[in-house]
């Protein structure tokens, strides 16, 4: 989920929004996260984010931003 700098999720970025983020085959190390199937986060621009991963049986190693 996207945190605004009180620790309050920003509208339609919360874990409720987020899809799960999964996949049956190992090998796949790279993953887009989508909210309610959708993967623009303009709507962020210039706000103060902060990201709050809640992981289950996973690790994460790293992570990235990517123009579409």
């Amino acid at each position: 989920e996207v945190l605004d700098s009180e620790f309050k999720a920003y509208t339609d970025f919360s874990v409720e929004d987020c899809d799960p983020v999964y996949s049956d085959d190992p090998t796949q190390i790279w993953h887009t996260v989508r909210w309610k199937g959708n993967t623009n986060v303009s709507a962020l621009w210039n706000k103060p984010c902060r990201l709050c991963f809640h992981l289950h049986q996973a690790s994460l190693y790293a992570f990235q931003f990517e123009e579409e």
